[in-house]
């Protein structure tokens, strides 16, 4: 077996394991649909999705899934499943000394920073990679690396998110608003695969026990929210097992700071002296800030916030509905300045509607000395940047440009030329279909919430709805 190369390889499939918020194995969080339409999902040799209660963590990390990457990271083969992050690799322009786009596959290689946020101090090189794999390409290399999502719990219904990520899209989910967006998905392009089928099998598979339905109230709900896997015992003894050789733990939601079960979790690191040991990684739309949990951060060794906001006032309230852009501010404030916790960075996205919105965003980063970062969306497919007709491609991109030169040297540039660079390069892929369905989403959204997206985003109105004509 030859050693593995840095142009494909990727720590996470040696020592890192995400569950999901209904407790199934995932390798990655970001990871695509590949060949067989996986979405990541953690598989076992007779097909059946690995989940908590019934696989432990190292059957995760050896399901066939991982067995089949790892061979091909040996030939030094991109696994397909994989390319968000060689997506974005290819598009990223750097900035010295600032937050570039990125891959997440490019922050665990980080390892000479130790104040990275993927840093951890048993680093998984290639060569170590080489020696913790055996022939059939299972591996023996401890977890150091837990993404744990604690249920859907949230009080936010994103534009682009949907309810298994987010509680309170529920209701307006199953009233059809996200219909344009997930039921009618348009595949194509170089990130092909439509996933479609496989969302429908996803929950004919894994979710037979888990349907949505309708509480005494009228309320919808999952039997999963009541019923939560971090609860098990057979996940509490993995926990216990795994807990001695964590180094690095990411939350995100549903929304970490609501939840009950990352509480407990960091009490029973904190009880048993492992926190001292533990860097924490969070993405979070900030929206409450609980002394006593804070408090409870302080016995960690670094604790990043990722904060999602995409665009500022009025723009932020629509994209991340229902919050409110004073009470960001107000947290934001007191997490730097009463705590003392470093905001690592505003995590953003590259979307239909925030093409422009970059240059708010390196502002507010700015004036709060936080860094930028930005990624792309890929799915659903009409809040993919890549959706725009070419002539409204090129007429971002002039403006981009104009935008750009009348910027002062100083000013954070950060994400505007790689946007500029990636839709140069995207300039004839064709979505004729995701146009019309972004409208026939946002329309909906605007009928259940009161909203008014046209207004809201005058610019981007103008873009979308001349593409659909």
């Amino acid at each position: 077996m030859s050693n593995y190369n840095l142009h494909s390889f990727c720590p996470e499939f040696w020592n890192q394991i995400e569950i999901t918020t209904t407790g199934y194995y995932k390798i990655c969080c970001i990871a695509i649909n590949d060949d067989t339409g996986n979405f990541g999902h953690c598989v076992d040799k007779n097909g059946n999705y690995m989940h908590v209660t019934t696989h432990t963590l190292r059957d995760a990390i050896n399901s066939e899934g991982h067995k089949r990457y790892r061979e091909n990271l040996s030939k030094n083969i991109r696994n397909n499943i994989c390319r968000m992050c060689f997506y974005s690799e290819e598009a990223a322009v750097r900035y010295p000394g600032g937050t570039q786009v990125a891959s997440k596959r490019q922050g665990d290689l980080n390892k000479t920073d130790q104040n990275h946020i993927e840093y951890v101090a048993e680093y998984m090189t290639p060569d170590k990679a080489a020696n913790f794999t055996n022939k059939d390409f299972t591996v023996t290399s401890k977890i150091h690396n837990l993404d744990m999502r604690f249920g859907n719990q949230c009080n936010y219904a994103c534009v682009h998110c949907n309810k298994n990520n987010s509680s309170l899209w529920y209701e307006e989910d199953y009233k059809g608003v996200q219909q344009p967006i997930w039921d009618t998905y348009e595949g194509g392009g170089p990130l092909d695969n439509d996933p479609t089928s496989y969302i429908k099998n996803l929950d004919k598979n894994i979710h037979d026990n888990d349907r949505v339905t309708l509480d005494n109230h009228g309320r919808y709900f999952r039997p999963s929210d009541y019923h939560p896997w971090w609860e098990t015992v057979e996940w509490k003894k993995q926990f216990v097992e795994v807990a001695p050789d964590l180094r690095h733990l990411y939350f995100t939601g549903g929304e970490p700071l609501l939840v009950k079960g990352m509480r407990d979790h960091l009490q029973y690191l904190i009880d048993n002296d492992f926190a001292k040991n533990i860097n924490i990684r969070m993405d979070t739309n900030l929206s409450v800030v609980n002394p006593k949990l804070f408090e409870m951060f302080k016995k960690f060794k670094n604790v990043w916030f990722c904060v999602s906001v995409d665009d500022t006032y009025e723009r932020y309230e629509f994209f991340r509905y229902p919050g409110k852009w004073d009470n960001l501010m107000k947290n934001i404030d007191t997490v730097q300045d009463k705590f003392k916790f470093k905001i690592y960075n505003f995590s953003s996205c590259f979307t239909t509607l925030t093409p422009y919105a970059m240059v708010r965003m390196n502002k507010l980063g700015m004036d709060k000395n936080v860094t930028n970062f930005y990624r792309f969306v890929e799915y659903p497919l009409p809040f993919d940047i890549r959706i725009y007709s070419k002539k409204s491609k090129l007429k971002i991109i002039n403006s981009l440009e104009t935008i750009k030169q009348s910027l002062p040297n100083s000013y954070r540039k950060v994400g505007i030329d790689t946007l500029i660079k990636f839709l140069s390069s995207t300039l004839e892929e064709s979505y004729p279909n995701s146009i019309n369905n972004f409208i026939k989403y946002m329309d909906n959204l605007d009928n259940s919430r009161g909203t008014n997206w046209k207004k809201t985003f005058p610019d981007i109105a103008d873009l979308v709805l001349s593409d659909n004509i």
